[in-house]
């Protein structure tokens, strides 16, 4: 079974999908990076709303704290979320993805779950 996006009809699907399996990994990468960026501007924006006038160093940190966990934040950059105040314990992403399978089966909605 092909997966298919649902709002988008067959033939302009199989021309994305074409589209993604022509591009080499380093060309994946770039589109990964471009679709993140506004996520993280947006991200950076409610840090700035939240902290206020806090350093570029500061607002840097703490935006990586969101991708980043805590031991690596430690170690590489001698910062510790908790101790500033900012940490959050998200549920691992296999969690994640299984309870939000679970509301789309409750609520009889398709779905298809990929990654690469």
């Amino acid at each position: 079974m092909k997966p298919q996006l649902n709002d988008t009809p067959p033939h302009v699907n199989e021309v994305l999908i074409a589209g993604y399996r022509s591009m080499t990994p380093r060309q994946k990468m770039h589109l990964i990076y471009e679709l993140n960026k506004p996520v993280q501007l947006l991200a950076l924006a409610r840090i700035i709303k939240q902290y206020g006038d806090i350093s570029e160093k500061e607002q840097r940190l703490r935006l990586a704290a969101l991708w980043l966990d805590r031991e690596i934040m430690i170690r590489v950059f001698n910062w510790d979320p908790i101790e500033e105040g900012y940490y959050m314990v998200l549920p691992e992403p296999a969690r994640i993805t299984g309870f939000i399978a679970d509301v789309f089966r409750r609520l009889q909605i398709p779905y298809f779950v990929s990654g690469s």
